[in-house]
């Protein structure tokens, strides 16, 4: 992967965080400040990494799992996605999909 022409505008009261990924330029946040910052920001650059993923036709993906200081996710095809689901609660310390993991934190 060659990460490059990082961006970063930012003011008082909004930031633009851009970066470059084998020639694609990907927004990792672009808006107002809120309390789901660190929210949006993980998802954006799990999204720009499995875009990349895709691109390059992989059978893995990223998966969420925690974010804040601390984010977490982990790599996975869709047949061990599965795996874990099926033996593993299913809870907030365990991976999801992308859309599952935005609509129970309100992104």
């Amino acid at each position: 992967m060659k990460f490059e022409n990082e961006q970063s505008e930012q003011d008082q009261n909004s930031w633009k965080h851009t970066i470059e990924l084998n020639g694609i330029e990907y927004t990792a946040f672009d808006g107002q400040f809120s309390d789901l910052d660190w929210g949006i920001a993980y998802v954006n650059f799990i999204e720009m990494l499995n875009a990349e993923l895709r691109r390059q036709n992989s059978d893995e993906q990223f998966y969420p799992i925690n974010c804040g200081n601390d984010g977490m996710f982990v790599l996975l095809t869709t047949k061990q996605l599965d795996f874990v689901n099926r033996n593993y609660p299913i809870d907030n310390e365990h991976p999801t999909t992308m859309s599952n993991w935005k609509s129970r934190n309100g992104i």
